[in-house]
């Protein structure tokens, strides 16, 4: 018996012993918007950094649904947000401009083994805000376009070997797209949204001035651009349009052969891969009297408030690093952030060039928002207004000249505060 009660001493001794180490591990907490496919990976990320740093124990939290970034906000409200999250370049102004992120400056500068450099310039600058570094790059993509390899033979069309203007995308879709008694079939060009600005740049024309202090969206290089987009869904009907998408996702039409060609960002190649029924491809974004594509990307940032800055910044790197966005590169979500991986992107497949060669014209939603309106509340005006004008409540002008009215008092009202 006293055999068995000091067997039990003993085990009580050794869990408690295991308990206080693993209470002396420091906790590093970050979080990110949930999706099955990526919370895998992230999670898997923190794991691997415990192995190297044997004293620290990560906590992933990923938030699914749409309340990511509300959540984070509530969060920090009550000071309890995680040591590092999440960041899209067009949130970054608002949280840098509150004091709540942690300059990487410094942090860079002093870590010699750190190559700045072999990171894309671009995605740097989107999370600089006022001169300091807030964020490195996860995973980015520019906007691109995918198209059915089947349905091209099928018609007896050549693929593009090149970039297309406004006038051949036009033609190329008519050729594509099938209808029946007025009926369609087959689209010839879906868009992953109606991407308003993106015209608007490629036909010359501008969101704000220089300053951002004043919306110039009105102009008739705007208008041209709405004009030529309307045309395409509404007059030529061979792109869908709202009552088309209703029961469908627009890259559904895709999936289900439906469409012959779809612009969209990296990340649709992790549901294309999928496809059994026909082979795709991907072309180059489309470019009227300038090129120009959206570049969507996230960074990991750090809290300020973090008590752990330089653990956060190893485990920063960590995420961030060649062999961390390599596997979001293998799923299909990114294009690589280090171009020291550019030869193994080709590899992987040659028409992943497209990518690559479209940096040199991409922009970052930041370039085409004002620090003087938050995007949400610019996004909100533009659909609203943009909606009137699909329903043939008002013209293009009207659209235009309402939006850049309406952008314009909120700068006003909101300088006004500052």
């Amino acid at each position: 018996m006293k055999k068995f009660n000091l067997l039990i001493f003993l085990i009580s001794l050794s869990l408690t012993f295991c308990s206080k180490k693993e209470e002396e591990k420091i906790v590093i907490r970050y979080s990110a918007p949930g999706f099955v496919l990526y919370n895998q990976i992230r999670e898997n990320l923190g794991k691997e950094f415990e192995k190297k740093f044997k004293n620290v124990k990560t906590e992933y939290e990923p938030v699914s649904g749409q309340g990511y970034f509300e959540k984070i906000q509530t969060e920090i409200a009550g000071g309890n947000e995680p040591d590092i999250f999440f960041m899209r370049d067009f949130e970054l102004p608002d949280f840098a401009s509150k004091n709540i992120l942690l300059p990487l400056n410094d942090l860079i500068e002093n870590d010699k083994d750190f190559n700045l450099n072999d990171i894309h310039k671009i995605l740097i600058d989107s999370y600089t805000f006022e001169g300091k570094i807030y964020g490195l790059p996860g995973s980015f993509t520019t906007g691109v376009i995918y198209y059915n390899k089947d349905i091209f033979a099928k018609l007896g069309i050549s693929i593009p070997q090149k970039a297309l203007n406004w006038s051949e995308l036009k033609n190329l879709a008519k050729k594509l797209t099938i209808k029946n008694n007025n009926i369609v079939e087959q689209f010839g060009l879906v868009l992953e949204y109606y991407d308003w600005i993106t015209f608007i740049l490629q036909n010359g024309g501008k969101i704000f001035s220089e300053d951002k202090k004043s919306c110039v969206i009105y102009s008739k290089e705007a208008v041209e651009a709405v004009n030529y987009l309307k045309t395409l869904f509404s007059d030529l009907h061979i792109m869908p349009n709202a009552t088309d998408l209703q029961q469908t996702e627009s890259y559904q039409l895709f999936t289900m052969g439906k469409a012959a060609m779809f612009t969209g960002g990296r990340w649709y190649t992790t549901i294309f891969n999928e496809i059994k029924d026909f082979k795709w491809g991907i072309m180059p974004f489309f470019y009227n009297k300038r090129k120009a594509t959206r570049l969507d990307s996230h960074s990991w940032v750090i809290s300020k408030r973090t008590k752990h800055k330089e653990l956060c910044w190893e485990f920063l790197k960590f995420l961030t690093s060649r062999e961390g966005n390599w596997k979001m590169v293998e799923v299909g979500d990114s294009v690589p952030t280090h171009k020291s991986d550019f030869k193994k992107f080709l590899e992987m497949n040659p028409e992943n060039k497209v990518y690559i060669d479209s940096l040199s014209y991409a922009y970052t939603v930041d370039k085409v928002m004002s620090p003087y309106i938050p995007w949400r509340q610019m996004g909100r005006i533009i659909n609203e207004e943009f909606d009137k004008f699909m329903l043939n409540k008002q013209t293009a002008e009207q659209a235009l000249k309402n939006i850049q009215d309406r952008i314009n008092s909120t700068i006003k009202e909101n300088l006004e505060i500052l």
